[in-house]
Order: C-alpha cells, then sequence, then structure tokens
C-alpha cells in the first residue's frame, strides 16, 4: 500500500509490505516509507516497524513529472519505462482514471504498469512477476498507490518521525 505526497519540492512515500517464503508462506513483513526533503536535500528511509530512520543530505533531487506533450494516453510514458510494452486496458485506481501496459523480458519477467492521464502519467501500480516452475511465479515486486490527493499537504506530513533512532549516510 502507497501514499505518495508531494510538497515544497519534497515527496514522500508510505509501503507496507509483506513476505514470503516458496510465494506461499507468510515470513515477516512491515511499514515503512521513503522521504525526500527539497530544503535540506536529503534523503531518509524510514522504517515504522523498527521505528529507525536512515539516510542524510545526499546528491539526491526529485523534480515532478510533467506531462509529455501529446501523452494523453500515457503510450509515451510507457514506452520509456517499458521495452516493447503493450496497452492492456482500462481502469481506476485510488479513485483515478488509468491506462494499462504490460512488456516481457527475455527471461519471461513479467511488468504491468498503470499509469494515471490525470496526474501527467503519473505511475499508480507497478508488478513485476518472475517465472518459477510448474506455473507457480517465482518472485513478485509490487508498488500499488493506495491514496493519492493532489495538492499540497500539511508540512507536518513532511517531517522525520519523533522518538525514531536515526542513522546518518556516510556520503
Amino acid at each position: 500500500m502507497l501514499q505518495p505526497f508531494t510538497a515544497y519540492g519534497s515527496r514522500m512515500n508510505r509501503c507496507e509490505h509483506e513476505i514470503f517464503h516458496h510465494y506461499f508462506i507468510g515470513n515477516g513483513g512491515g511499514r515503512e516509507h521513503s522521504l525526500y526533503l527539497h530544503s535540506e536535500n536529503a534523503g531518509f528511509h524510514i522504517d515504522d516497524t523498527a521505528r529507525t530512520v536512515r539516510g542524510g543530505p545526499c546528491s539526491c533531487t526529485w523534480e515532478p513529472l510533467s506531462a509529455l506533450p501529446g501523452d494523453s494516453d500515457c503510450r509515451r510514458t510507457a514506452e520509456a519505462r517499458l521495452d516493447k510494452g503493450k496497452r492492456i486496458g482500462m481502469g481506476r485506481i485510488a479513485g483515478h482514471s488509468v491506462v494499462r501496459y504490460q512488456a516481457f523480458d527475455e527471461k519471461g519477467t513479467e511488468t504491468d504498469l498503470s499509469l494515471a492521464p490525470g496526474l501527467s502519467c503519473e505511475v499508480m501500480e507497478e508488478v513485476h512477476t518472475w517465472p518459477g516452475t510448474l506455473g507457480i511465479p517465482a518472485a513478485k515486486w509490487q508498488y500499488h498507490v493506495t491514496s493519492y490527493k493532489p495538492g499540497e499537504p500539511d508540512r507536518s506530513i513532511l517531517r522525520l518521525p519523533v522518538g525514531y533512532i536515526i542513522q546518518q549516510n556516510n556520503e
């Protein structure tokens, strides 16, 4: 589950994840989020389960998306992100219309991408599925937006949590 926020040149993604052993057997999970603070030019990985923050000043940047000219169906954006991607349909994610694209690489890894034309082709879902044996996938990675609110959120959302252990980068 992801919830992106952007404001003042900063960005945050919240994530909940589950880990599986042999694809079916639960083996842990957690909650975390990433935070890029534009004014400090700093990036952080925040583990809400362990209550730790890792990061600090960096050479990283994040630029707000701008729609490519003439890309009302996000085709050009999909072409830039997927090699030989094909449009497979439409849908809705977090209340926004999306166009779905799919591609397979030479090893059989499937990538599904859902882009929101009304949000400058923002990625609303991305799924990578690696082939396994007997038709059972070997692994799967999924990014899925569950809430997306364009605009400027309250500045308090884009702060490091109080009481967490902070581990600085050695960059």
